[in-house]
């Protein structure tokens, strides 16, 4: 046999392996789930009511007990932000976390639903925690150049120990917080595989594959009070991620001006990335607690199928008239006389890009019909389900991922809407090894 022939059948053998080990999207993953279960009835609605839902040590997984109560994730968001605050490592996600409840590998699926519902929370974790290592990974390297930078500069009496020793207690943390995701990745993992009756290696996934999830999936009280809970509890993280970026911009004008050092500004961006996945970990448990929110509306199955479902949320407001980003403003009417009709909505500033990890304040600036305009950013509703950006309940965008992000503002019945694009993280020049000569 010729050798080139023999380099064929090689790879001809080889590439049904290659196929079978690659990531697979939320698409596939759900369509492999489905099939493996397919001895389940094809729809819940096949089922008598009381056996609609999977059963878990004998009660039913319905959103009190599917993996975990949805109460339970406010409390796990007031931990993280406990946690972040304090500076304290942070664990993995919530699925790991609750010890005293039956792992997702172990659900007796009884339904069709409960199958895309596992399916959904499994992949949701794992595209969570392989975002939150992106991280980490960057962070164990930066530790790693501060060490170094510290014991160049302590050698030489130009830093005092403790700077090392902080920069040592930066490595063990991210040490930490890399152990713990790793570990909470295999158990997700394995009970991925063992839902979709595949291999081990055979179960890894497309990060940003699934569908975007609806702003309000809620259909009670006590479900919206805790999806408000995990808002509020987001919005304080993501201020506390801003204060960390803003400190770190600091630093680099400091160093500038000769006033810190680059180990300084090493730290701050080390800082600046576990406050960016504490960010990342509360939000995934928001994703997390809508998946399940769904499992209790009949949305579930039509979201993780790409189809409308019952209770929909409407179509994306239009986007804003063309106008300057900043109106000229006139005086208000005077306290106690009525509102005058609104007469239009825009949103300030007009960006089309944001780096990924960067965060913008928008403005939602109103327009009456007497000519007066007014700042209405506190009371308008701001809305966006885009995967790559995080936006608060006040307006402040900050970028996670490359894509695309629609920003949505509604005021007194008006709606408008503006798209733009999260674009890489641009890289430090301060952070080179050879950035200028050490110690300084």
């Amino acid at each position: 046999m010729s050798s080139s022939r023999r380099w064929f059948l090689a790879l001809v053998c080889l590439l049904p392996c290659r196929l079978q080990g690659a990531p697979l999207t939320f698409a596939q993953a759900l369509e492999l789930a489905i099939n493996h279960n397919r001895a389940l009835p094809s729809s819940p609605q096949s089922q008598p009511p009381d056996q609609q839902t999977a059963q878990i040590n004998g009660r039913p997984a319905n959103h009190q007990s599917c993996p975990i109560r949805l109460q339970d994730y406010a409390i796990i968001a007031a931990q993280l932000v406990a946690a972040s605050e304090s500076g304290l490592p942070l664990g993995g996600p919530i699925f790991a976390q609750s010890p005293d409840r039956t792992p997702p590998a172990a659900f007796d699926l009884t339904s069709r639903r409960s199958v895309v519902l596992c399916t959904a929370l499994l992949f949701a974790n794992l595209d969570g925690i392989q975002a939150q290592q992106h991280v980490l990974s960057r962070q164990q390297e930066l530790a790693a150049r501060l060490i170094d930078i510290e014991s160049r500069r302590v050698s030489v009496d130009v830093d005092h120990p403790l700077l090392l020793t902080q920069a040592k207690l930066l490595r063990a943390r991210a040490r930490v917080e890399s152990a713990a995701l790793g570990a909470s990745e295999r158990k997700m993992r394995a009970a991925l595989s063992t839902l979709l009756g595949r291999p081990l290696d055979q179960a890894g996934i497309v990060e940003n594959s699934m569908p975007p999830l609806p702003e309000n999936p809620t259909n009670t009280l006590e479900d919206s009070e805790t999806l408000q809970q995990l808002l509020a509890c987001r919005d304080l993280v993501q201020l506390d991620y801003l204060s960390e970026y803003l400190a770190r911009l600091k630093a680099a004008h400091d160093m500038e001006l000769a006033k810190a050092s680059i180990g300084t500004l090493v730290a701050a961006h080390i800082t600046e990335g576990f406050k960016f996945n504490a960010l990342l970990q509360l939000n995934n448990q928001i994703r997390l607690a809508k998946i399940q929110f769904l499992g209790t509306t009949g949305d579930l199955e039509p979201w993780a199928l790409g189809q409308p479902g019952p209770n929909a949320d409407q179509p994306p407001a239009p986007p804003e008239p063309l106008a300057p980003d900043s109106p000229a403003t006139s005086a208000s009417p005077p306290p106690g006389a009525p509102t005058p009709p609104l007469l239009s909505l825009l949103i300030a500033p007009s960006i089309k890009e944001l780096p990924a990890g960067k965060s913008q304040q928008f403005s939602a600036i109103a327009t009456y019909s007497d000519g007066h305009a007014s700042d209405v950013t506190a009371e308008a509703h701001w809305s966006s389900i885009d995967s790559a950006a995080i936006l608060s309940t006040t307006g402040l965008l900050t970028g996670l991922s490359p894509g695309e992000v629609t920003v949505q503002v509604e005021f007194q019945g008006m709606a408008r809407s503006r798209k733009l694009s999260i674009t890489e993280q641009p890289s430090d020049e301060y952070l080179r090894p050879d950035h200028r000569n050490i110690p300084r």
